[in-house]
């Protein structure tokens, strides 16, 4: 079987080493443009070390991208940490069209900060999502879902993070079945999304949310800031500001 892999990062990286370890051809590779200054993409470094071919484009709407995309031949596309837009003539070109990995339990925490929101909530579960990805951000219908545990230190940018990307690559599409043409028929099988469970959230949006400090005890103001925390470290500064006319109460 033949996939095309679009995706990004660690997260991109680990579903392209899973596929490669059960000896699946990577056709390809597409992952966004680094802007100028930022480290190099893992998923496009993983790529080229292993001698798999690289695309970068602008934009996945572009004709450049669908033709690059026609030109692999891939059976099924494979999406796994993508921030840019990709339209459905994009995902629709593979023979079997596209399925896409995602960092939460869908429809819960769409978006590109899912892994900080359900640290920032005090969950005690997450888990990864793999689905037929519409124009909707990270809307489809559900393939499979893994649930993973998140412990009280577990932060953002490192336990639940390589958490998530181990759950991402020992399960591989989800294909159980012996045979990849039955595991392929096996996709169509998805389900809807609970749209009354859906929520986008930015990590900016919840991290500046301020915590209601007069309707907390101690306890449960320390584990809301942990939380907060966690739910960044370490990609921000963090503090705490008081306000001079409730301190005065």
């Amino acid at each position: 079987m033949r996939i095309a892999i679009v995706g990004q990062q660690d997260f991109g990286k680990a579903v392209f080493e899973a596929f490669l370890a059960r000896g699946t051809e990577v056709a390809g590779v597409f992952c966004a443009p680094e802007k100028p200054g930022a480290r190099a993409d893992a998923l496009r470094r993983a790529a080229e070390e292993r001698g798999v071919r690289v695309h970068q484009f602008a934009s996945l709407r572009s004709d450049e991208a669908r033709s690059a995309l026609k030109g692999l031949d891939a059976d099924i596309g494979i999406m796994a940490f993508v921030l840019q837009f990709a339209p459905q003539d994009f995902v629709g070109i593979p023979r079997h069209g596209t399925i896409q990995y995602h960092p939460s339990l869908l429809p819960k925490y769409r978006g590109p900060s899912s892994i900080n929101c359900s640290i920032i909530h005090a969950d005690t579960e997450t888990g990864l999502t793999i689905f037929r990805p519409t124009d909707g951000l990270d809307e489809g219908p559900v393939i499979l879902q893994k649930v993973t545990s998140i412990g009280p230190d577990d932060s953002a940018l490192w336990s639940l993070a390589q958490a998530l990307n181990s759950t991402a690559a020992s399960n591989n599409t989800g294909f159980k079945s012996a045979k990849a043409d039955q595991a392929l028929k096996d996709l169509r099988a998805a389900k809807t999304d609970d749209e009354k469970k859906a929520a986008y959230k930015t990590i900016a949006e919840e991290f500046n949310a301020q915590l209601p400090w007069l309707n907390y005890s101690a306890v449960e103001t320390l584990k809301a800031f942990t939380a907060k925390v966690h739910g960044v470290a370490p990609s921000h500064r963090n503090y705490i500001y008081f306000d001079k006319a409730w301190m005065e109460k």
